[in-house]
């Protein structure tokens, strides 16, 4: 069930656009059962119908309290439940009053919704299957990572052919 034209499964995401709307909403916890998801789905609604004042007043999630699972969960921020943990939790971000959530923020949603985890094999090698994105969140921060690596060698290389080209 999509609620808007966003970034469909299987479909590049724009890493630009989720991280914009990733500073404005968080998710802790993996989106990893139906129950989760169709939590996202429920925060993406409350996004769209007010998005002025969807999750204002406190987070929606799950709780697991003595291994029963799921349980459903809202609270105001800065509580939790009275008993068990929250195990999984979608809220806003700080934000000024009333200021509307806007387009990134259910697109954020979407791709966390959407997201499929790298298959075991994509681990980086010695690393184990810990170093694999298990969220779009993970796998934004690697491409970060990476990015910022890349970038590196790049300066490196350029630096040694210009003193390779000055001393010919």
């Amino acid at each position: 069930m999509t609620t808007t034209k966003g970034a469909p499964v299987n479909k590049p995401i724009d890493i630009q656009r989720a991280k914009r709307g990733a500073k404005q909403l968080y998710m802790r916890g993996l989106p990893n059962t139906d129950r989760r998801k169709r939590l996202i789905e429920e925060a993406i609604i409350k996004i769209m119908t007010d998005p002025r004042d969807a999750l204002s007043k406190g987070f929606i999630g799950f709780k697991n309290y003595a291994s029963f699972g799921d349980q459903r969960h809202d609270c105001q921020y800065g509580y939790g439940p009275r008993h068990g943990s929250i195990v999984f939790e979608i809220g806003a971000c700080a934000r000024g009053p009333h200021e509307p959530f806007d387009a990134d923020a259910v697109y954020y949603l979407e791709c966390e919704r959407d997201f499929v985890p790298y298959p075991a094999e994509t681990a980086h090698r010695g690393q184990g299957e810990d170093s694999r994105p298990r969220n779009l969140w993970d796998a934004l921060n690697l491409h970060s990572r990476r990015t910022t690596e890349l970038n590196r060698i790049q300066l490196h290389l350029e630096a040694a052919t210009v003193e390779e080209e000055a001393v010919r």
